[in-house]
C-alpha cells in the first residue's frame, strides 16, 4: 500500500511519517491543517471528512477530542489505508472509515463538523473552472446546478459548520477579476448556509486557485 499513489502523509503515533506521494503541487496535509482554522479542540463534537483519502484529518479529529470521527471516500484502497492507520492509534470506537461517494451518504453521517477539501468541484460535470461556472451561471447552467447539488448534499450532512477547500480551476489562466467571496454569497442567497466566509487562498498560480471557506448552518 504504501507504493501506491497517497494524497495525505501517514502519521503514526511514534511520530513516524510515510510522506504522501502525489503531485508535488498538491499541498501537504499538515500544511493545509494549519489554513483550514478548525478548532483545536474538537471535545464533544462529531466530525466527517468527505473524499477522506488517507484519513489524515479523520485521525486528526479524533485525537484531538472528537467524540466520533467519520471518513469516506470513492477509492477503496484509500480507505483500506486509513483503517490501518487508525488501528495504529487505537482510535476502533472513535472513528469509521467507508468506500462511498456523497450522494450515497445516508442521514445517519450527519456531523456538527464537516471538512469537503478539494472534491465538490469534480462533480460540477466536467467543468471546474469555478469562477466561470458562478459568474456566467446562465451560459454554464448544467455546471451551476450540478454545483449547487454536490453543496446542497454536504450542507445537510451538516449540523453546524463546514469547513471547504474550493479550487478555480481556470482555462486558459486567472482572469485579473476573480472574487472569492461571490462563490460565498452565492451559497448564501440559495439559503444552503445561514452565512460563508471566505478565509483565504490555501494555494494559488496562473492556472489554479484552492479557496478556504467556513459555511455555517
Amino acid at each position: 500500500m504504501t507504493t501506491q499513489i497517497r494524497y495525505q502523509p501517514l502519521i503514526f503515533p511514534d511520530g513516524s511519517v510515510i510522506r504522501k506521494k502525489c503531485c508535488d503541487k498538491i499541498p501537504d496535509s499538515r500544511e493545509k491543517l494549519r489554513a483550514l482554522g478548525l478548532p483545536d479542540d474538537l471535545s464533544g463534537k462529531t466530525f466527517l471528512d468527505i473524499g477522506c483519502a488517507e484519513g489524515f484529518f479523520v485521525i486528526h479529529a479524533a485525537t484531538h477530542g472528537a467524540e466520533f470521527a467519520r471518513g469516506c471516500d470513492m477509492t477503496a484502497e484509500r480507505i483500506d489505508i486509513a483503517r490501518i492507520v487508525a488501528k495504529t492509534w487505537k482510535l476502533g470506537d472513535k472513528t469509521d472509515f467507508q468506500h462511498a461517494g456523497l450522494y450515497d451518504f445516508p442521514p445517519a453521517y450527519a456531523a456538527d463538523i464537516v471538512t469537503c477539501l478539494a472534491v465538490a468541484h469534480h462533480l460540477h460535470g466536467g467543468n471546474h473552472d469555478t469562477w466561470q461556472i458562478i459568474s456566467n451561471p446562465e451560459k454554464h447552467a448544467d455546471s451551476f446546478e450540478n454545483m449547487l447539488r454536490a453543496v446542497e448534499a454536504v450542507a445537510a450532512l451538516t449540523r453546524e459548520m463546514t469547513c471547504w477547500e474550493y479550487c478555480y480551476e481556470y482555462d486558459p489562466v486567472k482572469p485579473h477579476d476573480v472574487d472569492f467571496t461571490r462563490l460565498a454569497k452565492t451559497w448564501e442567497e440559495k439559503g444552503i448556509y445561514r452565512k460563508v466566509v471566505f478565509r483565504r487562498l490555501l494555494q494559488s498560480y496562473d492556472v489554479k486557485d484552492r479557496a478556504i471557506y467556513h459555511a455555517y448552518k
